[in-house]
């Protein structure tokens, strides 16, 4: 009995990592919601949309690449497919966050700027009875 217990317990916790090596990933893995379904050929003039339909390019082109490889390759190629893909949108967002960070820091920074210069103005100015 502990012999069918140990076995199904490690079939069924080996199984996602199984399923997840053997079938093809999809763009919806590693895209956010918003750029999943973008028309590959449109030309967008928001560079987050360009990039994203860019990289649906590309990550088609490599899913087609493994369904070329013998079912033997195939999984490794998935598997590495999945890991290069993740790590590029991590990357991405990451970069994205920084960005708007500074943007956000430098509007802060303008905003103070102006609201000293406005303080300055407004108490140089001569009262008028």
């Amino acid at each position: 009995m502990k012999k069918i217990f140990t076995t199904t317990l490690i079939l069924f916790i080996s199984a996602p990592v199984f399923a997840n090596a053997f079938f093809e990933p999809q763009w919806n893995e590693f895209c956010p919601n918003q750029y999943a379904n973008l028309d590959p050929e449109k030309e967008y003039i928001l560079a987050e949309k360009k990039y994203w339909q860019q990289r649906k390019k590309d990550f088609d082109k490599k899913v087609s690449h493994c369904n070329r490889l013998v079912p033997e390759m195939r999984a490794a190629c998935f598997n590495d497919l999945r890991q290069i893909e993740s790590n590029a949108s991590i990357t991405h967002l990451q970069e994205q966050r920084l960005l708007q960070k500074q943007i956000n820091a430098s509007a802060n920074m303008m905003n103070a700027a102006n609201y000293q210069l406005n303080t300055l103005n407004h108490t140089l100015q001569p009262y008028k009875y």
